[in-house]
């Protein structure tokens, strides 16, 4: 049987299809971590990104893998630097705040 599509208006973005996609499978994808981690090596630098890389992003609350104590005691001065520049990349206040755990990288 063949099933009748609308037309639409306007063109409509990749993303936005996938968005819908994605909402209607019920799959969990948080779009702002995969944005995030696309963007974490350029924005943070490499000798950040070498040490620490983003774990999970909710409410607002970035968690934030670290390789060791002293660059999660390190990390803690930079903290409102590095969350101003990581909104500023992602072109919204994704980020109000960050925890720093010493995990995997």
């Amino acid at each position: 049987m063949k099933k009748i599509r609308r037309k639409l208006k306007r063109p409509v973005a990749l993303g936005e299809i996938l968005q819908d996609v994605l909402k209607a499978s019920k799959i969990d994808i948080n779009l702002e971590m995969v944005k995030l981690c696309d963007l974490w090596d350029n924005t943070v630098g490499p000798v950040i990104a070498r040490n620490a890389q983003p774990g999970a992003i909710k409410g607002g609350l970035l968690v934030v893998h670290v390789s060791g104590a002293s660059w999660m005691h390190h990390l803690q001065f930079e903290k409102e630097e590095l969350i101003q520049k990581l909104n500023d990349a992602l072109g919204k206040a994704a980020i109000s705040d960050m925890r720093f755990k010493i995990g995997r990288l």
